[in-house]
């Protein structure tokens, strides 16, 4: 069973299958041209002063660029870094029950 505020495992990675999500973000990391993106780094901080505790831990986006994480609801700050791209950061809330979605198009 994977817990909240994990990442999915890294053999779910690995395949470019990744596994359903019920709460959490999920997304898709591109170049400008559209194309996807695979190894791009992904981490996540809680915003605020009273949310979970978040290991200092990464994820890599799949072969297909496509990334997901566990997360309990809440207000969180979402990076994406490659490296030859600008890093991107967004916030992002995620509701209870629900995956929100956090696209990122990586620049030079």
């Amino acid at each position: 069973m994977v817990s909240p505020d994990r990442p999915i495992s890294s053999d779910a990675l690995q395949s470019d299958q990744l596994s359903p999500l019920d709460e959490g973000i999920a997304g898709q990391i591109l170049d400008a041209d559209g194309d996807p993106i695979e190894g791009t780094l992904i981490s996540v901080r809680f915003v605020g002063s009273h949310g979970p505790p978040i290991p200092d831990l990464v994820i890599l986006s799949t072969g297909n660029g496509e990334y997901q994480w566990r997360l309990r609801p809440g207000h969180y700050l979402v990076s994406a870094s490659h490296v030859g791209y600008l890093p991107m950061q967004r916030e992002v809330l995620v509701h209870n029950g629900q995956v929100t979605i956090v696209n990122f198009t990586l620049r030079r």
